[in-house]
C-alpha cells in the first residue's frame, strides 16, 4: 500500500511519495517542491504535516531534516500475495 501523493485532512498534512531521477538528483527540485507543498499544506489549515522517506537514505533524511520534520516512527509495508 502506497500513501497517498499528497492530502489534508482535518488536522494534517501528508507530502509523499517523493520521486527524482537519478539524472536529476541534487539540484534541489524535490526539496524545494516539498518545501513548497509543505507550506501550503500549513498555510491552508494543516496543524502539521507529514512525510513518508526511507529511513536508508541520507539524502532524503537530510533533506526532511533541514526543512525540521522530525522522525516520528516507522511504517512498515507487508505484502500477503503468494
Amino acid at each position: 500500500m502506497t500513501p497517498p501523493p499528497s492530502s489534508i485532512t482535518p488536522g494534517d498534512g501528508r507530502v509523499g511519495p517523493v520521486y527524482t531521477p537519478p539524472d536529476e538528483c541534487d539540484l534541489g527540485y524535490a526539496l524545494a517542491a516539498v518545501a513548497t507543498l509543505t507550506a501550503r499544506l500549513l498555510d491552508d489549515g494543516a496543524g502539521w504535516c507529514a512525510i513518508f522517506a526511507d529511513e536508508d537514505n541520507a539524502t532524503t533524511n537530510t533533506m526532511c531534516r533541514r526543512m525540521d520534520y522530525n522522525e516520528h516512527g516507522t511504517y512498515r509495508e507487508y505484502d500477503f500475495r503468494s
